[in-house]
């Protein structure tokens, strides 16, 4: 029996020895590849991805409607009021019942996402830009430069985020685009110090020694060589900076210096609805558990991608 098994692990041996090699039996996966590969093991991962792509598809879809309606149902469904409806518990005819002025909570919800995301998103680009850019110059250059760009960022992270964003916001204004900016500026000393550590490591690389041999520009190397090597902890950061952003933008609406009414952003609805608490807990229960459950998404998702573009779990 020992022998026979011999012979068949023998047999397997000689035929993997004696089979011609092919490129072709090799399948060389890129660097993307490799990453959704560990990406996808992640459930948890998985769950927050589709759930951030549904929260995306809704929104879109809001803006689609709106715009072949020429906003009828915005306006009939998520901006009119009904006062002898409003307080109205869940129901078959409104899913999840009516706010303190009559209106639709599920369709002010489903509306009221792409406040939420889009200007989470749009406050992470602008921290990302300046950010990214102070903090890859920062770590490039190094020396007087480094000193006094991250000695600024050192002053702005001493003031937390939320207050930052107030002060910034106070100072501009509650518009829309003024609340991108201030949230924008809020995470900018997250965003350098993070790009600066990767762009430390990275310009010791012999490519980059290479690029400086060959007479290439400072602008060329650092657009071209290293920040695209050093984008994956910022893409983890922007992920996870994506949650923050949200929380923080509820926040200032929650205390009346976000978006305005009547448009359906869930941090002010939740401030909307905070007097009523004790006589209709529907109002303030769904946009809590909408932020908890988008924000959860994102740090799972941001969880696993950490974890996906480590390269210390490289098979």
């Amino acid at each position: 029996m020992i022998m026979k098994k011999q012979e068949r692990i023998q047999k397997a041996r000689e035929d993997v020895l004696n089979k011609p090699y092919e490129a072709a039996d090799v399948k060389q996966r890129s660097l993307f590849q490799e990453t959704w590969m560990r990406f996808r093991r992640s459930k948890t991962a998985m769950f927050g991805l589709c759930f951030l792509l549904f929260l995306v598809l809704v929104s879109i879809t809001t803006v689609v409607i709106d715009v072949v309606t020429d906003q009828e149902i915005y306006n009939n469904y998520v901006i009119e009021q009904d006062p002898a409806s409003r307080l109205q518990l869940p129901s078959g005819e409104h899913l999840l019942g009516m706010d303190e002025l009559g209106r639709d909570i599920l369709m002010r919800l489903l509306w009221g996402a792409r406040y939420s995301l889009f200007m989470s998103l749009l406050s992470i680009v602008v921290a990302l830009l300046v950010g990214g850019a102070l903090g890859a110059i920062a770590g490039y250059f190094g020396g007087k430069t480094d000193n006094i760009i991250m000695r600024i960022m050192d002053v702005l992270l001493s003031m937390p985020p939320m207050l930052l964003a107030l002060t910034v916001v106070a100072a501009l204004g509650t518009a829309t685009i003024n609340v991108v900016v201030a949230v924008g500026v809020s995470f900018v000393p997250s965003f350098a110090r993070v790009l600066r550590a990767s762009v430390l490591q990275v310009k010791e690389q012999e490519y980059i020694e290479a690029a400086k041999a060959v007479g290439s520009s400072h602008f060329r190397i650092i657009t071209q060589f290293v920040i695209p090597n050093s984008l994956a902890p910022i893409i983890v950061q922007g992920t996870l900076g994506v949650a923050n952003a949200i929380l923080t933008i509820a926040s200032l609406s929650f205390v009346g210096l976000g978006v305005q009414s009547p448009l359906p952003e869930w941090g002010l609805m939740l401030s909307n609805a905070r007097n009523y608490m004790r006589e209709a807990w529907h109002i303030t229960v769904v946009p809590g558990i909408a932020i908890m459950l988008t924000i959860l998404s994102l740090n799972l998702m941001g969880d696993g991608l950490r974890d996906a573009m480590d390269p210390k779990l490289k098979n």
